[in-house]
């Protein structure tokens, strides 16, 4: 009877052997001994559970309880009252706050969503809906801060500085923009770029300047009220500098561009700040915002806030990709310097110094040199063989040799070959083998 009581309750009520004692333990020291001795179960008093599964199930459980333990008894209707009050609420439908619901306070110091108040049901981080003022950085923060961000962290003050997110939301931009890391490899400034505008964008601790939540949801997972979709407002030379940076970056692997994969093969900044922006859900594949982002250019014909309210936009520092300490190679920054092609002078070539054709006067006296070399090289060692001058006449040693008669032009088969002779150019074959005059 202990063992079932203990280990196998469900069994123990059906136990015929101990109909004795069946309905005292069921009711009475059983289920309390249980509730009292097995933490989780009453940890659930206060987890608003059904009754059912609290008390397992009788009436006659119910009964005793408030009997024995009126307190107690009283503290689980209160516990059961607040629990179906939550569970109508929960029941009724989100509110539907459409275009209605906007960021309230749009002055500096202030936040329009910081923080991670929930999760999508893929599990992807939503911002809170929250119009709150920036705070300091606490260790966690500062930590992050330093490695994802640095160079918005020391605009930022530092340490002395207010920001408008958590950790968790910077360990967001990390993980979120390493998926980019393998496209833009061969461009640093490009890489940096693209990171630190996500962390103006998310921790600026004047967000609410240009930031306006206008449409929020409840959180799957906790209920909370979440941003569903916002607006950002920008400067057109904070985009600008970014998209400059990396709008050239070829993925080596594929020998594409880039912005082919991480932007939708973008051709202005505008058409890349919306590809980023859009809602996964509004994708063919499931992969980008877990909201929806409108980034509006400052200023332009879609900014219709007061300035005297509402007046910040997205701003910053950018890298070049030309920049000495995140310098790209040439391929993917054909506008660094020593990259382009030289440009021809403006003064009509009256500066250009001493040149021959296209080439400068140096250029053409080492290739004439050379050439020279080769050349007198080549007569140095070419091997010669007998036969006829230079001047047409033959080559038969001596004067009286050719007077002999000794073959056609003098010359002997078996001769050696001697200097050439030094008979006038006009002497020769055509006298019939005669030597010159004496």
């Amino acid at each position: 009877a202990r063992e079932l009581r203990v280990n196998r309750p469900w069994e123990y009520d059906s136990c015929a052997d101990c109909a004795a004692r069946q309905r005292h333990l069921r009711v009475g020291r059983h289920r309390r001994d249980r509730l009292r001795h097995t933490p989780l179960r009453a940890l659930t008093l206060f987890a608003c559970p059904a009754p059912r599964r609290i008390l397992n199930g009788t009436a006659a459980s119910a009964l005793m309880l408030s009997m024995q333990r009126p307190l107690v008894a009283a503290a689980l209707v209160a516990a059961f009252a607040a629990c179906s009050l939550a569970k109508a609420a929960a029941a009724q439908p989100a509110p539907n706050y459409g275009g209605n619901w906007t960021t309230d306070v749009h002055q500096r110091g202030y936040c329009a969503m910081p923080g991670v108040c929930g999760h999508r049901a893929d599990g992807d981080a939503l911002n809170c809906a929250a119009n709150t003022q920036a705070q300091p950085a606490g260790v966690d923060l500062a930590a992050v801060l330093q490695v994802v961000c640095p160079t918005f962290w020391a605009e930022q003050g530092g340490a002395a500085g207010k920001y408008c997110c958590t950790a968790d939301q910077v360990e967001n931009i990390r993980s979120s923009t390493q998926k980019v890391a393998p496209f833009v490899i061969g461009c640093p400034a490009c890489y940096h770029d693209f990171v630190h505008f996500w962390c103006v964008v998310t921790c600026h601790s004047d967000q609410a300047t240009y930031a306006n939540v206008t449409a929020a949801q409840d959180a799957p997972d906790t209920g909370e009220t979440v941003v569903a979709e916002v607006d950002f407002w920008y400067n057109a030379s904070f985009a600008s500098a970014m998209y400059d940076a990396c709008k050239d970056v070829k993925f080596g692997a594929a020998n594409t561009p880039a912005m082919s994969f991480i932007g939708g093969g973008a051709k202005t900044y505008q058409e890349w700040l919306d590809f980023l922006g859009l809602v996964k859900d509004k994708r063919a594949m499931p992969v980008g915002s877990p909201f929806q982002l409108n980034f509006l250019a400052a200023g332009g014909a879609d900014d219709a806030r007061e300035p005297d309210d509402f007046g910040g936009a997205l701003d910053g520092s950018m890298a070049t990709c030309g920049d000495n300490a995140l310098r790209c190679s040439c391929s993917d920054c054909p506008v660094a310097s020593g990259c382009a092609a030289p440009e021809p002078d403006d003064d009509g070539g009256k500066n250009r110094g001493c040149h021959v054709g296209a080439i400068s006067c140096l250029e053409f006296a080492i290739v004439f040199v050379y050439t020279l070399a080769a050349a007198a090289l080549s007569l140095a060692f070419l091997p010669r063989t007998p036969g006829l001058s230079a001047s047409g006449e033959a080559e038969d040693g001596s004067g009286d040799d050719a007077a002999a008669g000794g073959g056609v032009g003098g010359v002997r088969p078996s001769s050696p070959v001697l200097p050439q002779s030094s008979a006038p150019a006009g002497m020769g074959r055509g006298q019939g083998g005669r030597g010159a005059p004496g």
